[in-house]
């Protein structure tokens, strides 16, 4: 349907029978907004007419790789060896994991206020505190903060490549299979 023809509907109040065979009449529509859509589809068809040519060569490039050649040497007869489409699957697979999983990674931060890291420190401060020296306090609450925040960050990295992994196997079409596919068009 071109422009005119969407717009003369549009104008017209046409109507328009659906699968039921119920007629309908078209709502009334903003001059503002069909002004808008008939701007997007000049713009559509300008930009489907630019890349006509990329289109079309894509197009030639997909029917090499699936075909072994072009459609006038397949059609003559010619022999064809698919060298292309070994290439292909052997990038794919290459680039591709055949079951890639999620895996978190906790990034390099300073989880204490206090404490050195060392675990001779941490040793000398709970036992200072074990012999009533309050002063050490500070420190061993510093240690236990930081061992949580660092606990809590584990489970939620656990949480992340689970769900990912759930998430990813439960919608549909399956994500893996997706995502392969689009590797193997890129290479393409």
């Amino acid at each position: 349907m071109n422009t005119l023809d969407l717009t003369d509907m549009m104008d017209t109040g046409v109507t328009q029978g659906s699968a039921s065979g119920v007629q309908r009449e078209t709502p009334d529509v903003d001059p503002g907004e069909k002004l808008s859509v008939s701007k997007w589809q000049k713009k559509i068809l300008a930009s489907k007419k630019f890349f006509e040519k990329d289109f079309k060569r894509m197009r030639e490039d997909m029917k090499i790789a699936k075909q072994g050649g072009s459609d006038e040497w397949v059609n003559a007869g010619n022999y064809t060896v698919p060298i292309i489409g070994r290439y292909i699957n052997q990038s794919v697979s290459g680039l591709y994991a055949k079951n890639p999983t999620a895996i978190v990674e906790k990034r390099k931060t300073l989880d204490y206020t206090l404490w050195d890291g060392k675990p001779e420190t941490a040793i000398a401060a709970l036992q200072g505190l074990m012999q009533g020296d309050v002063s050490q306090l500070p420190l061993v609450q510093d240690i236990e903060q930081g061992r949580q925040r660092h606990e809590m960050l584990m489970k939620i990295s656990k949480t992340l490549e689970v769900l990912f992994d759930y998430f990813s196997n439960e919608q549909k079409p399956r994500l893996k299979p997706l995502m392969k596919a689009m590797v193997r068009r890129a290479r393409t």
